[in-house]
């Protein structure tokens, strides 16, 4: 009787854990009590907690030791498993195989006669999505359908996501208006999202206005209206986009820094720098804002890249990086202003954002313009020279 009251404090204190999703915390306090033998809740919570941690193939590895230590996974264990693996995290050599263990699981769990619930399919159809297998996750709407469980919006709204992923905008739309119930504004805003990936902004633009129309679908929300400028930028459409954003407004929307960039790319892809200007003033920028400015800057317009790139080395909470100077020196190339490109290189020479061989070739590329062909040439030996010792692309 000792021990159990230390056990039930030790899954306690996991859960606190597991809720804060600090996943260093729980393992650590995994390695330090060798004195009590852990249980089910024990290492379910454990693997939840490094699901949210975003932490998959430790989740994985926390499952394994739970079969060796001779407890069988109960269905939370094996959802929170599928959970982790539906959750990106920086095990790029495990991406692959993400879709391949979550299909283990599954089967797994039918080894151990355990029936999956709502949860486990969901998971699944998160994890498909992730891997571009769309048609699988449509074929889990259909063993949801087998199992006579009913879908809800995580389900509807994870279908339509996986057909987003792979720009299947058409296996979306019909899984969208399959649904029998009201859909909530994440599920239509991942149609949105289909319509987007596929550079479908027409459809992008016409559901939203559905949206703000009809009663029986939800108000769009930031989600829809960045998603249905980013689709304009695809199909340059700048007026829209910039239409778009005084209409969210006019909603009552708040505008929020992705909106904007989403807007000022519009304005970018089609070079119309005089609008990505007013949006620079009327927009809180971040550092994406700014990057999209100066790529839309022309020849004509290098004073004001230049200014906008000194006005960005002044913001308090963030700093040029290798996109901003990029872009600032292709300005100078189509503007051929050597001098300045070759000054711009140096800065990046002495400072935080080294150049790449990007940086080198606009800049070879501005000397050759000017008829600067002597420091073009030494420019493009040294750049040689480096690539030649293996050594990373320096000044």
């Amino acid at each position: 009787q000792g021990v159990q009251p230390n056990l039930r404090s030790f899954n306690t204190m996991l859960g606190v854990y597991e809720k804060a999703s600090v996943w260093r915390q729980a393992s650590a306090l995994m390695a330090s009590s060798t004195s009590i033998r852990p249980d089910k809740v024990t290492y379910h919570t454990l693997i939840s907690t490094f699901g949210k941690g975003h932490q998959s193939l430790k989740a994985m590895q926390a499952l394994e030791s739970m079969r060796h230590s001779s407890l069988r996974p109960g269905l939370p264990g094996y959802n929170a498993a599928i959970r982790a693996l539906a959750i990106e995290d920086n095990f790029e050599d495990f991406v692959g195989q993400r879709w391949g263990e979550a299909l283990k699981l599954y089967r797994r769990m039918e080894e151990d006669s355990l029936r999956p619930d709502l949860g486990t399919y969901n998971g699944l159809v998160s994890v498909y999505g992730m891997a571009g297998k769309w048609s699988w996750a449509l074929q889990v709407l259909e063993d949801v359908a087998q199992a006579r469980l009913t879908p809800d919006e995580v389900t509807w709204s994870s279908v339509v996501d996986a057909c987003a992923e792979s720009s299947r905008w058409q296996a979306a739309t019909s899984c969208f208006f399959a649904r029998r119930s009201a859909p909530n504004v994440v599920t239509s805003s991942a149609l949105i999202k289909a319509y987007e990936r596929a550079s479908q902004w027409q459809l992008a633009l016409l559901f939203l206005q559905k949206m703000r129309r009809e009663s029986k679908l939800p108000r769009p929300n930031q989600i829809s209206w960045s998603s249905v400028m980013s689709a304009s930028t695809q199909g340059f459409a700048w007026q829209h986009a910039l239409l778009l954003l005084k209409m969210a407004q006019r909603d009552g929307i708040e505008l929020k820094a992705s909106m904007c960039n989403a807007a000022m790319s519009a304005c970018a892809a089609s070079k119309e720098w005089r609008q990505a200007m007013a949006l620079l003033s009327e927009c809180e920028p971040d550092l994406v804002t700014y990057n999209a400015f100066l790529a839309a800057c022309e020849a004509s317009q290098w004073e004001r890249a230049l200014t906008v790139m000194n006005l960005l080395k002044k913001q308090p909470n963030f700093l040029p990086d290798l996109i901003s100077f990029n872009s600032l020196l292709a300005t100078f190339e189509k503007a051929i202003k050597w001098e300045l490109a070759l000054s711009v290189l140096l800065e990046m020479c002495g400072g935080e954002v080294q150049a790449d061989e990007i940086s080198q070739n606009v800049v070879i590329s501005a000397c050759q313009q000017a008829s600067r062909w002597q420091v073009a040439a030494d420019m493009f030996f040294s750049q040689s020279l480096v690539r030649s010792q293996g050594d990373p692309l320096s000044c």
